[in-house]
């Protein structure tokens, strides 16, 4: 296993590098394919379980090649409405000495840069047909505008299972999928990748830290190395907040009587029989 200083060097890496942490086989395969794909001018399917990070991966992508200084923008398909759904799209030209001014859509908000669809095969019917016709045309018509917008940009989707189930399903067109599916990506489960839980502990637990102002525990990881000590370690931090009030996760410990102020690292959880 990694020392703790390894660990926190690996783990600090700035932003603008690949999200993806880790020195598993598979995320080293990944890291790989998406340096070849970084100004590759195609498309990408990017295919994963919940909580795999199809996201990080399509970040990846886009944070790897000439189009990183211009937008990111994410759709999460799965909440699109059904009303307005064109205009939030597409876009609003409004009019002249109107009350509504020309709107941008999510889709040209992205012109030069990456859209990316997030869970496309839960999006709506009718946006899977919007969203077809802006990868075959590459442009966009607002709604009340005359003349379409020409669009230069990347388009990356990602699914929430697997696409040709969904396809099956009919929850996803099957031309939107084939158009979609020129390069196709997955995004290895933790569970396929347990070598590099240790890495991304105390990536996640640097993060909190900084956010809130303090120093990370000093021991981030604990020094016999195994995974119920590890479990049990971040069940003893003491965190100043609750999952309620903070935005920076969804599942937060609470703290043990006696451990509600300051960071408490070094106390040790017993060892499960």
């Amino acid at each position: 296993m990694l020392d703790n200083r390894r660990l926190a060097a690996l783990a600090s890496d700035d932003e603008g590098s690949i999200p993806l942490s880790g020195s598993s086989r598979s995320v080293e395969a990944l890291r790989a394919a998406i340096q070849r794909l970084a100004d590759a001018e195609v498309d990408v399917l990017i295919e994963g379980e919940t909580g795999s990070g199809k996201e990080a991966v399509a970040r990846a992508i886009h944070n790897a090649g000439r189009r990183r200084l211009q937008p990111f923008v994410p759709v999460a398909c799965a909440a699109l409405p059904e009303s307005g759904l064109e205009s939030l799209l597409m876009g609003d030209a409004g009019g002249p000495g109107g009350p509504f001014r020309r709107r941008e859509g999510q889709i040209e908000q992205s012109h030069r840069g990456t859209l990316f669809l997030d869970e496309i095969d839960l999006a709506p019917r009718a946006a899977q047909l919007l969203l077809l016709r802006v990868l075959e045309e590459r442009e966009v018509l607002p709604v009340g505008a005359m003349e379409p917008h020409a669009l230069d940009l990347r388009v990356l989707a990602a699914t929430k299972g697997d696409p040709v189930e969904a396809v099956a399903r009919g929850d996803l067109r099957e031309d939107l999928y084939y158009r979609l599916n020129v390069i196709r990506l997955r995004a290895p489960p933790l569970r396929e990748r347990r070598e590099d839980v240790p890495l991304l502990y105390a990536r996640f637990l640097g993060r909190v830290a900084g956010r809130l102002g303090r120093e990370p525990p000093r021991s981030i990881m604990p020094s016999d190395g195994g995974y119920w000590s590890m479990t049990g370690r971040a069940i003893c931090v003491s965190w100043p907040t609750t999952p309620a009030r903070s935005p920076s996760a969804s599942t937060r410990p609470t703290p043990g009587p006696g451990r509600r102020k300051g960071w408490s690292s070094g106390s040790r959880p017993m060892k499960p029989n």
